[in-house]
């Protein structure tokens, strides 16, 4: 599922229909001026691809949709929330460590897709 990395939400009501649709999906809030942003989604991407496949990947522009990002309480970039069966699991913000990451989703993830 995450083998195309990030997909763009153009709209609230798109990432809605994302959340609800997919049993887990990780949602990166960013900013095209967030250097940061730019050089961790490449390794975000390898590291769901490789180490959580059936994760779904989607991503949003803070700076197109600042409704969306304030509806999801994302007041700074880059943000990493993933949703598992609609719920918000788990929350990164700014400096996101994959190290402590994995360990964190791991046993919801195994117990999502067991």
């Amino acid at each position: 599922m995450s083998d195309n990395g990030f997909q763009p939400i153009t709209h609230e009501a798109e990432l809605e229909q994302r959340i609800a649709l997919h049993p887990a999906l990780a949602v990166w809030f960013f900013s095209s001026k967030c250097e940061i942003c730019s050089s961790l989604k490449p390794r975000l991407e390898r590291f769901f691809t490789d180490s959580f496949p059936r994760m779904s990947l989607a991503e949003v522009a803070c700076a197109a949709l600042p409704q969306t990002a304030a509806a999801h309480s994302v007041f700074s970039v880059p943000t990493l929330i993933v949703y598992l069966e609609g719920r918000a699991s788990l929350r990164a913000t700014r400096h996101i460590p994959l190290a402590t990451l994995g360990p964190r989703l791991q046993r919801s993830y195994d117990l999502l897709f067991s």
